[in-house]
């Protein structure tokens, strides 16, 4: 992104000049806006309203669990709600997936060609 600011980058991730100071002209300047994992977190309202267009609703409680074990993130909001759709017991499933300590493991059914 800031590239499409004029500002040109160098492998690494640095800048051209090689200056760290750079990034902090840029903040000064306003000219710089920084995006972090909290500024793209889901709310529990804006979770229910993705479960909901993948078929799926939860408790309030459910719900809030859900948020709190994929980190309001969206990869792992989207992955619960694939899973919640194959689950005949969602309520279960949250549970179950709060007491895991892996990653959260997406079963999908893949139907197969004929």
């Amino acid at each position: 992104m800031l590239r499409n600011a004029g500002v040109r980058s160098a492998p690494g991730g640095g800048l051209a000049d090689g200056s760290a100071a750079s990034l902090h002209r840029y903040r000064l300047a306003g000219q710089l806006t920084e995006i972090r994992a909290s500024d793209l977190a889901f709310s529990t309202a804006e979770a229910s309203l993705l479960l909901a267009q993948h078929g799926s609703t939860l408790t309030a409680g459910s719900l809030e669990s859900l948020t709190e074990r994929t980190e309001a993130g969206a990869a792992g909001l989207r992955l619960a709600a694939i899973s919640l759709g194959h689950s005949s017991r969602p309520g279960q499933f949250v549970k179950e997936l709060m007491a895991e300590d892996s990653a959260l493991i997406v079963n999908i059914h893949v139907p197969a060609y004929a």
